[in-house]
């Protein structure tokens, strides 16, 4: 079977939440996901529109992202991205990453951002791969760490 990436749907929280769990040490949960279903699509102050993806086979959800549009300032930013830790390396990532790029640039976003710990070399060896720069650095942007800001413009 092959994977397929669609719009999450209120039926994937579950699984949403158990990766989510399984991948960062301060999990969004299942509640913040629940929030962001109800109003994707819709504008939310301060982030444009927000929206959500998984890539699942079968039933079964092996990732998802979630990214914000913000079409005034023709800025992306992608707020939470993961793979379940087995189905890791197997292009899964690349593909809802590369989706939703896709997605921004037809919709006139001209670039985008994240942040992440600056401790997790393997999240930034992929967002680098992917063609993004690293444009900045927040002190404890998480509780316990910095975070290196990542940028790509088109």
């Amino acid at each position: 079977m092959t994977s397929v990436i669609r719009k999450a749907q209120q039926r994937d929280i579950a699984q949403i939440t158990n990766i989510e769990r399984d991948c960062f040490p301060n999990p969004w949960d299942a509640s913040t996901f629940l929030t962001i279903l109800v109003r994707q699509g819709m504008s939310i102050q301060d982030f444009g529109f927000v929206l959500m993806n998984v890539i699942n086979e079968e039933e079964k959800i092996e990732g998802y992202i979630v990214w914000s549009e913000n079409l005034e300032q023709q800025e992306g930013r992608i707020l939470n991205i993961a793979v379940e830790h087995e189905r890791r390396s197997k292009g899964l990532g690349k593909k809802l990453l590369s989706v939703t790029f896709n997605s921004m640039q037809e919709n006139g976003i001209t670039s985008c951002i994240l942040e992440v710990r600056v401790s997790n070399e393997a999240a930034r060896i992929f967002y680098e791969k992917m063609g993004m720069r690293a444009s900045d650095r927040v002190h404890n942007y998480y509780e316990d760490e910095d975070a290196i800001i990542y940028r790509i413009d088109w």
